[in-house]
């Protein structure tokens, strides 16, 4: 383990002295030449100083290294390259992701641009497949045309796109007709100045180079002297996706992992009200969120220090003390723009399918949606999700005994009439439905509850 992985991965850890690590850090970095870096570790030690001899100790290294870097030049190229700081949300349900990165848009060290990261890294693994690495310098234009084509609907020069309407993306701004749009010349032009004063464009670079682009596609401009942003990934978005998060987690192995979550049961009828109201109610896809609300999150043992989960319900209730907390899990200040929904510093007015209202609201998480579950099916719910309830501190009742409730999953739940168009919906709906839930109840009858999954993890 080399000494950066070894402060890295300290950093993680719970009650680390952040403040004297990330001066260590920033003391390693500029011994390397890493300037950027450094200086950007010695304003992160700044977030976490307990005393006014830390307080000094941070200013006086400040200081230190902007005079050296008084001698420094920068380009985008090198800007990119320093954008090693990543952290990549992850929804239960629906719960609320799209709300939280409307928050986090327009920090000034926040690099938000809704690209989603795993197309990002496919691109570059097919685009070197097919035409080699040299494709990326000597045909520019036509990987920027491959990056608008796998984008469409970001750089969609306002033409309004299915998805991107769903995600209210396209009703946005105080009169509600603005869409959000990465603009192409802008992304063109600052792609090129990045890509062509490089070398060898490897994965890593080439996923930091069309995020920055994007961020000056978007309109955004940052101050790197100042701090280096954090990318915020939301394209792995859902939590099962164990195999994506590997893959980006070998790119950027100091990811730090955030999972939005919400009261079980009102996670799972809010995303089928979503697949009604947009005409996706099909068995499949009814499957699919059943078995998703009773999927671990991927919390692999050796990602626990890295990982955090907010309350989409504590959001809402302590809004300022949730996002003051994120703000310390990231080494970043606070800024009046996290209490502003917004998505490229316009107005967003929550997703298609949901209540037309924008920022914080207790209407979105007092919802029980009566027209899709009856007391009775929110009673058989939860009891198959205790573990979920009991690891996320939500209220639940005690229960003890599993065998005799297996007769309550005979009766059809409220929901299934959404998703049932005809005989052969009806068959296949009762025989999966049947399936899932006898598995989760027998699960949880034979597993001993030291054994079963663990959901915990450290709240923000």
């Amino acid at each position: 383990m080399t000494e950066e992985e070894r402060i890295q991965y300290a950093l993680l850890k719970e009650n680390s002295d952040s403040c004297s690590l990330l001066c260590e850090l920033g003391d390693l970095y500029r011994q390397t030449g890493r300037m950027l870096e450094a200086k950007d570790s010695y304003i992160r030690a700044g977030v976490h100083v307990q005393n006014e001899s830390d307080k000094k100790l941070c200013q006086e290294k400040t200081e230190q290294i902007s005079e050296a870097m008084k001698a420094c030049s920068y380009k985008d190229e090198d800007y990119a390259k320093s954008l090693n700081k990543v952290v990549s949300i992850y929804c239960y349900g629906r719960s609320g992701t799209h709300f939280f990165k409307s928050l986090l848009d327009g920090h000034p060290k926040i690099i938000l641009t809704m690209l989603n990261g795993t197309k990002i890294l496919r691109l570059w693994d097919t685009l070197s497949m097919q035409q080699g690495q040299n494709v990326f310098q000597e045909d520019l234009e036509g990987v920027t045309a491959r990056i608008f084509e796998t984008f469409q609907d970001l750089f969609n020069e306002g033409k309004e796109y299915f998805e991107a309407q769903l995600n209210g993306m396209c009703s946005m701004g105080e009169e509600r007709n603005e869409v959000f749009t990465i603009d192409k010349e802008r992304f063109r032009y600052k792609f090129a100045n990045i890509i062509k004063s490089s070398g060898i464009v490897d994965k890593k670079f080439f996923y930091q180079a069309v995020q920055l682009a994007a961020a000056y596609g978007i309109g955004y401009e940052y101050d790197f002297t100042t701090g280096i942003p954090v990318i915020v990934e939301g394209g792995i978005h859902f939590s099962k996706s164990d195999k994506a998060t590997e893959e980006l987690l070998e790119v950027f192995p100091y990811t730090r992992l955030l999972h939005m979550v919400r009261k079980p049961v009102i996670a799972f009828a809010s995303s089928l009200k979503f697949l009604i109201k947009s005409n996706q109610a099909t068995a499949d896809n009814l499957t699919a969120n059943v078995m998703a609300m009773f999927a671990d999150i991927p919390m692999k043992e050796e990602w626990a220090d890295r990982t955090r989960i907010i309350k989409l319900e504590e959001l809402h209730l302590k809004s300022k003390e949730i996002l003051q907390a994120f703000c310390n899990f990231m080494d970043i200040k606070w800024s009046e723009t996290l209490l502003q929904s917004t998505f490229g510093g316009i107005k967003w007015w929550n997703t298609s399918t949901s209540v037309t209202l924008s920022g914080f609201n207790t209407k979105t998480i007092s919802n029980t949606y009566d027209e899709l579950l009856s007391s009775f099916d929110r009673f058989r719910l939860e009891l198959l999700l205790q573990s979920k309830y009991e690891a996320w501190n939500y209220e639940t009742f005690e229960i003890s005994r599993y065998e005799e409730v297996n007769a309550l999953y005979k009766e059809p739940f409220r929901f299934e009439q959404f998703f049932i168009h005809n005989a052969t919906d009806s068959n296949m709906i009762k025989k999966i439905m049947d399936k899932l839930f006898y598995k989760q109840l027998r699960y949880m009858m034979n597993t001993p509850k030291e054994e079963q999954a663990d959901y915990k993890g450290r709240m923000i």
